[in-house]
C-alpha cells in the first residue's frame, strides 16, 4: 500500500496536469482530484461539505452577484466613462497610458479583474477610434490588463486567486487574509508598472508591436444608466466595503446581506444574480481548500517543505532566500500554469516551510499570492491578461515587454516584503 503523502503527490500531478493541459475545466479539474482523494481515503465526505461552505467559498459567489449589479446599473460603465472623458488625457498617449493603468489598477482593488478589463477593452477601442491616430490600442490594451491582474491582489474581492490563497492558508496554517492585507505589496506593484511604461516599456513596446491594427469606426460601450438603482448599488457597495475593514461578523456574512440587499433592491434580479455566479470558480475553490487539507492531513506539505527546506540549508535557511524562493517560482510557474492552480499548490508547501523555520506563514502567503499574479510573460495564465489578446498581440509580444516587467515586479516584491510585513 502507498503512503498517504505518495498517494497526494501523485494525485496533485494528476490534477495539475489537467489544469495545464486544460483538458477540462479548472473546476472539474478540482473535483477529480478531490475525488482521487476520496477514493484513496485522504480526505473524506465531511471534508468535502465543509469545503462547499467555508466562507471563502460562499464570499466569492456573493461578491459576483455584487459586481454584477454594479455592471447592471451602468454605475461601473458610468465610472470607466468619467475618468476617460477628459480632452488632457486622450490627446496624448503616454498620459492616456498613464491613467488606463492608474484607474484599471484602483478599480480592480474594489471590483472583480476580469469584469473591469471587460469594462475598460471598449473603452480603449473607442477612444483610440476617435483620436485620429494620436492613440493606438496595441500600446495602452496590454499594460491595461497588466495593471488589471497585479491591482486585483489588493484586496481579497479583486481576483480568485487572492480567495484560493486564503482558503490553502486557513487550511495549512489557520491564519487569515484581512480585506486588505495586502495592499501595500499591491501599491508597490502597481507602481512598477506604472513606472516601466512611463519610462523603457513604452519605448520598447513602440520599437516591438510592429504589427498594424485595424482601425475601428466605433466601440460601443453600453450606456444604459439607472440613476436610482445605481445609487442604491454604490450605497450598498460602500456599507458592504465599510463592513469588512470594521471586521463586522465575517466575510461571506457581510458579504452575502450586501447580496440580498442587491436583489431586493431591484438592483439585480435573482435570475441574473444565479447567473452571475461563475459556478466554475467556486467549485475550483471549494475543492481547492479540501485539495490543501489533504496535502496537510496526509503529510505531503510537510514532507515537501522539509525536502524543500533541506536543499536551501536546513533549520538555518534564510528566510530571505525562502521568500525570494517563493515570489520567483510563483511567477516563473504562474505564466505556464493557471495562477490559481500554482496559489492552492505553492501555499501549503511554503507555509510549512516557514513555520519550519519560525517565520510568518502569511508573509510567505503574500509572496505567493502576489508572485502568481506577476504572470506577464504570456498570455495564458490568467483570464485579465487573456482578454487583452484582442489587441492583436503576438506571443512573443507578452514574453518581450511582459517578461521585462515580470522581472522587475519581482525583485521590487521580494525587496519590499520584508520591509512592509517582515519575515
Amino acid at each position: 500500500m502507498l503512503d498517504a503523502s505518495i498517494l497526494a503527490l501523485l494525485i496533485l500531478i494528476v490534477t495539475g496536469v489537467l489544469f495545464a493541459t486544460r483538458a477540462v475545466s479548472m473546476g472539474m479539474a478540482s473535483l477529480i482530484g478531490v475525488l482521487l482523494m476520496l477514493i484513496t481515503g485522504i480526505v473524506t465526505p465531511d471534508d468535502i461539505g465543509k469545503g462547499f461552505g467555508s466562507n471563502m467559498c460562499l464570499f466569492v459567489a456573493n461578491v459576483n452577484v455584487i459586481s454584477a449589479a454594479v455592471f447592471e446599473t451602468g454605475l461601473a460603465g458610468r465610472i470607466g466613462r468619467l475618468i476617460c472623458s477628459s480632452d488632457w488625457l486622450v490627446h496624448n498617449e503616454r498620459r492616456f497610458l498613464a491613467a488606463i493603468i492608474t484607474f484599471a489598477g484602483i478599480m480592480t482593488m474594489f471590483v472583480a479583474n476580469v469584469p473591469v478589463v471587460a469594462l475598460f477593452l471598449p473603452i480603449c477601442s473607442a477612444v483610440a477610434a476617435s483620436s485620429e491616430g494620436r492613440i493606438e490600442k496595441k500600446n495602452i490594451i496590454m499594460a491595461m490588463g497588466f495593471a488589471g491582474s497585479i491591482g486585483g491582489t489588493g484586496s481579497l474581492i479583486g481576483s480568485s486567486v487572492n480567495l484560493t490563497g486564503a482558503a490553502s492558508l486557513e487550511a495549512t496554517t489557520g491564519d487569515t487574509l484581512g480585506m486588505f492585507t495586502m495592499l501595500p505589496a499591491t501599491c508597490v506593484l502597481l507602481g512598477c508598472v506604472l513606472v516601466y511604461y512611463a519610462t523603457v516599456g513604452y519605448s520598447l513596446q513602440k520599437r516591438w508591436f510592429t504589427f498594424s491594427e485595424e482601425r475601428e469606426e466605433s466601440s460601443a460601450v453600453d450606456t444604459t444608466f439607472h440613476r436610482k438603482r445605481a445609487a442604491i448599488v454604490g450605497i450598498i457597495f460602500i456599507a458592504m466595503m465599510a463592513g469588512l475593514m470594521k471586521g463586522l461578523w465575517n466575510f461571506a456574512v457581510v458579504s452575502m446581506i450586501a447580496t440580498l440587499a442587491c436583489i431586493l433592491t431591484n438592483c439585480i434580479s435573482m435570475e441574473k444574480a444565479v447567473k452571475s455566479i461563475e459556478w466554475d470558480i467556486v467549485i475550483m475553490l471549494a475543492m481547492s481548500t479540501v485539495m490543501a487539507n489533504g496535502i496537510n492531513q496526509s503529510g505531503l506539505g510537510v514532507l515537501a517543505a522539509r525536502t524543500m527546506l533541506d536543499l536551501c540549508g536546513g533549520q538555518e535557511a534564510s528566510s530571505y532566500l525562502l521568500l525570494g524562493l517563493a515570489v520567483f517560482v510563483s511567477s516563473g510557474l504562474s505564466c505556464v500554469m493557471l495562477n490559481n492552480t500554482v496559489t492552492a499548490i505553492l501555499i501549503p508547501i511554503f507555509c510549512s516551510m516557514a513555520q519550519l523555520i519560525g517565520s510568518n506563514p502569511v508573509v510567505f502567503a503574500i509572496a505567493i499570492i502576489c508572485g502568481c499574479n506577476i504572470c506577464y510573460a504570456t498570455p495564458i495564465s490568467t483570464t485579465a491578461i487573456a482578454m487583452t489578446a484582442v489587441g492583436g498581440y503576438r506571443f512573443s509580444d507578452y514574453v518581450r515587454v511582459g517578461g521585462i516587467l515580470t522581472l522587475i515586479s519581482d525583485i521590487f516584491l521580494v525587496l519590499a516584503l520584508p520591509l512592509l510585513y517582515g519575515v
